[in-house]
């Protein structure tokens, strides 16, 4: 769902300390992609997105955070 919204890239990680743990990573190539990321999610994967979420366990909702890529 996230390369056809237009993702370069996905991967999703597991903590070894923590196997009930798990961490999704996309990358979009700008940031304008990734604003427009959002919109171009069908409602199938809005859908999907929405199971995953009441997965969540604890008080809080899963944690976002953004990264830029920057070049030394």
């Amino acid at each position: 769902m996230r390369m056809r919204a237009g993702a370069a890239g996905w991967r999703l990680y597991r903590d070894l300390a923590r196997p009930d743990c798990f961490t999704e990573l996309w990358a979009v190539d700008s940031w304008t992609d990734y604003l427009r990321h959002g919109v171009r999610l069908e409602e199938v994967d809005r859908a999907a997105l929405a199971l995953v979420a009441e997965m969540h366990r604890g008080g809080q909702g899963p944690e976002a955070s953004r990264h830029l890529n920057i070049e030394p």
